[in-house]
């Protein structure tokens, strides 16, 4: 196991914990580069290899239930380094690769924990992000409501964003992610990856922004690539521009009143 093998496994455990059904994540450099939800691990990882399989190389998957032989012969047709999660069956191991890392993590993240980061001559301490919040503090801010299912995939997308490096913009479409931007120097540049990313399935997804969305370019670019709805932190002197993009561009967006920044 080297740094940032382990670094991987800890970014997609906390991430599978974060779900209560079950839950596959695909990691690379500590970002998500699939996720999904499903009726099972097995069908949950083969949605979220289909988020960006040619990333899904040399990476390091999480998952939130045991491991069983099923899942290890889905693992086998692909280079991977590491597979975490609660449990492991008996039968798992001889599926493996030689070369694949198994790691049991049965105690998920504490959300009191600190986040500690090193900088020169000193520690930065604060305490980690938390659980995103359910849907009562959040509040529409534009005239078009988000329907029943809208709701559930934009908290869903909301949850996944804060585990994205800032800035983030992350596509959901039926529990799965369908594009993510990533670490990028601007909050249109990271709607653009994740647009590019999910292609075709971005028509009636939603997306979420780790932070603020202060222009309306990301809402146009996402209106023009099929979102439907849209979660964001709010609180831009720019809100009420960015909502009246929305109202015109038939988007529906809603504000979560406090962000994710991870950096």
């Amino acid at each position: 196991m080297s740094f940032t093998n382990w670094l991987d496994a800890d970014a997609g455990m906390r991430l599978a914990a974060d779900f209560e059904g079950p839950a596959a994540v695909i990691i690379k450099h500590t970002n998500p580069c699939g996720f999904a939800i499903a009726e099972d691990v097995c069908r949950a990882y083969e949605l979220a290899f289909e988020c960006d399989p040619r990333a899904a190389y040399g990476d390091v998957v999480a998952v939130n239930r045991p491991m069983e032989e099923h899942l290890a012969r889905l693992l086998a047709k692909t280079f991977l380094n590491v597979l975490v999660g609660p449990a492991a069956e008996a039968d798992v191991g001889p599926e493996l690769r030689e070369s694949l890392r198994l790691l049991v993590v049965d105690r998920p993240a504490a959300p009191g924990e600190l986040d500690v980061r090193s900088i020169d001559g000193g520690l930065l301490l604060q305490s980690r992000d938390r659980l995103p919040p359910p849907r009562e503090p959040a509040s529409v801010m534009t005239r078009l409501q988000p329907s029943g299912e809208q709701w559930r995939q934009l908290l869903t997308a909301w949850r996944v964003a804060r585990h994205v490096k800032s800035n983030a913009v992350v596509i959901v479409r039926d529990s799965m992610a369908v594009g993510v931007g990533a670490g990028q120097m601007s909050r249109i540049e990271a709607a653009e990856l994740a647009i590019s990313r999910a292609g075709s399935r971005a028509v009636g997804a939603v997306a979420a922004s780790d932070g603020l969305i202060p222009f309306a370019d990301v809402i146009e670019a996402l209106a023009e690539a099929g979102v439907g709805a849209v979660i964001q932190p709010g609180g831009s002197l720019g809100d009420h521009d960015v909502a009246a993009a929305a109202d015109q561009s038939g988007l529906s967006m809603v504000s979560a009143a406090e962000r994710h920044f991870r950096h």
